[in-house]
């Protein structure tokens, strides 16, 4: 089974809001494989998350993992992205189209975010 990670930020406007998420998907892709991670947006930037699935399916993905990056679910992971899933998972019914959880509730994160509070290196 072929699988992709996806990592799906919110959108800005602004060109350089997006440039830190691209260099996240870079350093993913360096560690797992080009084709294992892409990204994509809710909105203002693309690729939006119906296109990155339908790219990914083209692909030959059969596994797409969506990974928001967000501190937590609520309201975009719950009532924006969520729903929206239902549409391509029946566009693609041999594809399984999984929502992970937020990025902020894996405590690994947590564990991360607890390190660099108490790093007392200057910056």
């Amino acid at each position: 089974m072929s699988e992709r990670l996806l990592l799906v930020g919110h959108g800005s406007r602004r060109p350089a809001w997006r440039a830190p998420l691209d260099a996240l998907c870079a350093r993913m892709q360096a560690r797992l494989g080009p084709d294992a991670v892409h990204i994509a947006f809710m909105e203002l930037c693309p690729p939006d998350i119906p296109s990155a699935v339908d790219a990914a399916v083209a692909d030959g993905v059969t596994r797409v993992r969506i990974l928001p990056l967000f501190m937590s679910s609520g309201g975009h992971v719950d009532h924006d992205i969520a729903p929206s899933l239902e549409a391509l998972r029946a566009r693609h019914p041999g594809v399984r189209i999984e929502l992970l959880p937020a990025l902020g509730e894996h405590p690994l994160v947590l564990d991360a975010l607890c390190a660099i509070a108490e790093d007392e290196t200057p910056s």
